[in-house]
């Protein structure tokens, strides 16, 4: 007991450990009384087993000491977690401010691109109707170069083009082919009678007589003023003659209305050949021609057929 006094004199003792000291004193001396323990055993007994006050004081500030240690690992713990947990927050922050931006930056993005669209697509709108206007200006153009204008009868150039194609596929092929050269009788003499205006009034209606009568593959153009001629593909010299004289019976009776209420009659001559074993295009041309002139000479609006070939140089 007085052990007991002198560990509660102690200042800053736990009170735990106090209480646990009076107990087992009290527990002892019940012991010591009820003749349950011996003395001199106690006595005896090894200083290890011996309970003390001071040790279960040690353990208590040791276990004391090494929670405190662990609380100072914890709040250091803790302190790195809060730590990491701002900067994250910051990272996070900066990272929305960032895609905030990047949001704005696309909508941007998004209406340039729209107004670039609406610039392309009325540019391609644009485009579109230059090439239109183009591709018309180019097919008249081409209806210029290839078409006469006056009597919508294929241009010189573009006959003698076709002409020349078609003569290469009929000779390939061995077909027959017949060629004719037209010429409005005494022109020169209508043009002077009736004026230039008469003169076309004229030659619009022959060739437009003339177109009605021939066949779609046939070839018919103006080579110059007063002058046509009439290409007819897989035709041989008889039913050539008979084309020829068909046309010349039409325009014999055609009358020619003229602006002043008048009309006026035309008459046609024609030459034409059939082409000759290994005669060229050139040969066949000089060859209707030759009938032309022989037409002309016995007395006009009339067909006459050149019969012999053409022995002259080709070109």
């Amino acid at each position: 007991m007085k052990t007991a006094g002198r560990q509660s004199a102690r200042p800053g003792a736990a009170p735990e450990t106090m209480a646990s000291a009076t107990l087992a004193s009290a527990t002892l001396a019940a012991k010591l009384a009820a003749g349950a323990l011996d003395p001199q055993a106690l006595a005896a007994a090894p200083e290890a087993r011996r309970f003390s006050l001071f040790d279960k004081e040690e353990e208590v500030l040791r276990s004391a000491a090494l929670m405190l240690a662990q609380l100072g690992d914890i709040g250091g713990t803790v302190s790195d977690l809060a730590e990491a947990y701002r900067q994250s927050y910051r990272e996070q922050e900066r990272l929305v401010r960032l895609s905030d931006r990047m949001q704005r930056d696309l909508q941007k993005a998004k209406a340039r691109l729209a107004e670039q669209a609406s610039d392309l697509l009325a540019l391609n709108e644009t485009l579109a109707a230059e090439i239109e206007l183009r591709g018309r200006l180019e097919l008249e153009l081409r209806s210029m170069l290839e078409t006469d204008a006056l009597t919508g009868a294929r241009s010189r150039r573009h006959f003698y083009d076709l002409a020349a194609s078609e003569f290469t596929r009929q000779q390939r092929n061995g077909a027959a082919l017949s060629l004719a050269i037209l010429d409005l009788d005494r022109f020169k003499r209508l043009n002077d009678a009736h004026g230039h205006e008469a003169g076309d009034a004229a030659l619009r209606a022959f060739a437009a007589c003339c177109q009605k009568m021939i066949r779609g593959f046939d070839v018919f153009g103006r080579l110059g003023g007063e002058e046509f001629g009439l290409l007819l593909p897989e035709t041989g010299l008889d039913e050539a003659r008979a084309a020829a004289e068909r046309i010349c019976a039409a325009i014999a009776g055609l009358e020619v209305p003229l602006a002043n209420g008048e009309s006026i009659r035309i008459s046609v001559s024609i030459g034409f050949a059939t082409r000759a074993p290994g005669e060229t295009l050139e040969q066949l041309l000089r060859r209707a021609d030759r009938g032309l002139y022989q037409a002309k000479h016995q007395g006009r609006s009339r067909a006459v057929a050149d019969l012999g070939a053409d022995q002259s140089p080709a070109g």
